[in-house]
């Protein structure tokens, strides 16, 4: 309770004339803040959508089929953001071609498993890990290593042109082989060299890995005649094979990378060398 001092000096304060009472000073006015500009730029993941996934499933689907006989396999998928992502399947669809009217595409030769994971990339912008010993709609090759499955996608990726897949693709099958420490097996290295073109990113990380294996697995263990026979049999394969084992044996220190997967990512990305790398803000 307040004092009766208290009181009658507030009641006397109140009563006053407002005139009469001294002037209030006054508060200079505080310049307004400049602006903060803000240079970093979000990485991509964290940008937001142009447009959502769901506004891209509309009623307009398109067949595609994987093999032949019996291990044949057909996928319906919307035609809107396979076309969006892909311009190969935007051509062939929306063009003079006989799949825009059908709006059906056969791909006998194709593998199974990286179609499949081309069409959960195109929904969701990431790469499925593939699952062990997955089927690939081969009867000689009944059921291939996750990273044969990944190597295949990368080829699948360079064939439809779709260099952001491809360097998604390299990336993620570099990181698996070094969690798991294991490389793909050299049958299935000199098989995806040959699906690819001379200047192929990924026949670069192939040589590098059939080098890093020669040069460091256990002689007692390690067969060398398959190897030689497949060095015999593809001349680009020796000469890339020979390039990679000569940084080897010159880095027997152990001081600079010898592994494929420890290289840095941008040597098997397709931008050029002298291009910024357009995923560094993707860490």
């Amino acid at each position: 309770m307040a004092s009766p001092l208290l009181r009658a000096t507030l009641i006397t304060t109140l009563s006053r004339d407002p005139s009469t009472l001294p002037p209030t000073p006054q508060i200079s006015q505080l310049p307004n803040p400049t602006p903060k500009i803000v240079t970093f730029q979000l990485p991509e993941r964290y940008q937001p959508v142009e447009t959502y996934i769901a506004d891209e499933l509309d009623c307009d689907v398109v067949n595609i089929t994987i093999g032949t006989g019996d291990l044949q396999k057909s996928f319906n998928v919307h035609k809107t953001p396979l076309c969006k992502k892909i311009p190969y399947f935007d051509k062939m669809f929306n063009g003079s071609f006989e799949e825009a009217s059908t709006q059906r595409a056969t791909f006998p030769e194709d593998h199974l498993v990286p179609f499949m994971l081309l069409i959960g990339w195109v929904y969701t912008k990431t790469i499925e890990i593939p699952k062990s010993l997955e089927c690939d709609g081969s009867e000689e090759d009944p059921a291939p290593h996750p990273t044969t499955h990944l190597l295949r996608l990368f080829v699948l990726a360079e064939k439809l042109m779709v260099p952001k897949l491809a360097d998604a693709t390299i990336d993620l099958l570099s990181k698996y082989c070094a969690a798991s420490c294991i490389l793909p097996h050299i049958e299935y290295l000199n098989e995806e060299y040959k699906e690819t073109p001379e200047d192929s990113k990924l026949r670069l990380w192939i040589a590098r890995a059939i080098a890093h294996q020669f040069c460091f697995s256990v002689s007692e263990s390690y067969e060398s005649e398959p190897l030689k026979v497949l060095l015999a049999d593809d001349v680009y394969l020796l000469g890339d094979f020979l390039s990679a084992l000569k940084v080897q044996q010159s880095n027997r220190d152990g001081s600079e990378p010898s592994d494929p997967t420890d290289f840095p990512p941008c040597d098997y990305h397709q931008h050029a060398e002298s291009e910024p790398c357009p995923y560094a803000q993707e860490k």
